[in-house]
């Protein structure tokens, strides 16, 4: 048998490179939802300061129709957002609803800066997809083929196997995985939706309650950090599943049917994973978050193969299959540019 120290070394460093990279993505998903709370306290900010008078403003007030020049200026501001949108992939109803507005003949103060903020919603939201999207591309591909590596190094000896596209990677992304059956993308759009439920909820309730401008923007920054600790917690998750996805689809590309659980042990590590490390499953029985990670989410177990020293006969597909050897001291890098690129 092999060594098992080697394999559970050598795959919790790959799992942990990877997550790394969903840590980077975090850190530019907690800018961009920053930057939308500031936007949007500064659109509050504004709004009192053109319509509240002595820094307050009644219900009522905030139901009167915009003047011909605010609803000009208005216009001119949807008009940004759609044009900001169609470069960046807004969506068709969002779109459909600014347009709609923009072509009001006659719109509240309350219901423009509505707009406003749901704005800045729509824009974190869509702006966590397309980074979401991009990392777990990524993070799915560098895994399939570090895999693939790392098992054909650590035997020294590799055969054919399976490259993966755009379009393999897209299909797999789309699959749910969890009980809810609820893929990522949905999620977001979920929460969106919530956040802006909340928004138009609160906003005509602080105005009623005749609250200071200042604990109204306080309000709505905390709606949007939920939020973004929501889009942070799907990140980390998200990213540990697929990156075990990529795990098992290598294993069962190489013809290997067994694999243990690998714990991340630190003082973070919960009962639950501290009580699977170790445990082999076969492939063929795996279920994420019964048998295989993630057990929970920001879940940072992985995965190692069970082999033997005749791995090398079974990832052979057939007679006409060319196998070749891995020199202990192969770069990633050289290997991937000579066996996949």
């Amino acid at each position: 048998m092999k060594n098992t120290d080697y394999w559970r070394s050598r795959m919790g460093q790959v799992m942990s490179s990877e997550l790394d990279n969903a840590d980077r993505v975090c850190a530019d998903i907690r800018k961009v939802y920053r930057e939308a709370a500031k936007s949007l306290q500064d659109d509050i900010r504004a709004w009192y300061s053109k319509f509240a008078k002595d820094n307050q403003i009644s219900y009522s007030a905030a139901k009167k129709r915009l003047q011909a020049g605010e609803l000009e200026e208005f216009r001119w501001t949807v008009e940004e957002y759609i044009r900001r949108g169609q470069e960046n992939g807004i969506s068709a109803d969002w779109e459909r609803q600014l347009k709609n507005a923009s072509a009001r003949v006659h719109i509240s103060r309350l219901e423009a800066l509505q707009i406003q903020c749901y704005q800045h919603a729509y824009e974190a939201s869509c702006n966590l997809l397309d980074k979401l999207q991009a990392l777990l591309h990524k993070i799915y591909a560098n895994m399939y083929y570090r895999n693939c590596f790392e098992v054909q190094k650590g035997i020294g000896q590799g055969s054919p196997f399976a490259h993966i596209t755009t379009s393999v990677i897209d299909k797999i992304l789309s699959k749910p995985w969890t009980d809810d059956g609820i893929e990522f993308s949905a999620r977001i759009w979920s929460d969106r939706a919530k956040l802006v439920s909340q928004l138009r909820t609160k906003l005509p309730q602080s105005l009623i309650r005749g609250e200071p401008p200042e604990r109204l923007a306080q309000q709505m920054a905390k709606l949007f950090d939920t939020s973004q600790s929501n889009a942070l917690n799907l990140i980390q998750t998200e990213s540990a599943h697929f990156a075990n996805q990529a795990q098992s689809d290598s294993f069962a590309e190489l013809g290997i049917d067994e694999y243990e659980i690998i714990v991340a042990l630190d003082d973070a590590t919960c009962p639950i994973c501290g009580d699977m490390d170790g445990r082999k499953f076969k492939l063929s029985d795996e279920q994420p978050g019964i048998n295989s990670p993630v057990f929970h989410p920001r879940c940072r177990c992985c995965k190692a193969p069970v082999v033997d020293d005749l791995i090398g006969e079974r990832i052979a597909r057939n007679a006409k299959s060319k196998t070749y050897y891995v020199p202990a001291n192969m770069p990633y890098k050289e290997w991937r540019h000579k066996y996949v690129d």
